[in-house]
């Protein structure tokens, strides 16, 4: 719990913010950093040139 200290009223406010179900507490990636992500596992052979262009199309909403 956040409490900060007004200085001209003395009063305290108390910051009682919580996350809102169902958001994500992990950040969220952008389709750039995805993408770089699934190219990696194609320069290891891990995935297809097919997988990564049908995962790709996915992404962009193509």
């Amino acid at each position: 719990m956040n409490m900060a200290m007004n200085g001209i009223t003395g009063a305290t406010t108390i910051n009682t913010q919580q996350p809102l179900p169902n958001q994500p507490t992990e950040p969220i990636e952008s389709p750039y950093e995805k993408l770089e992500q699934l190219k990696k596992l194609v320069d290891k052979g891990i995935l297809s040139k097919e997988e990564f262009d049908l995962a790709k199309k996915k992404i962009l909403g193509i």
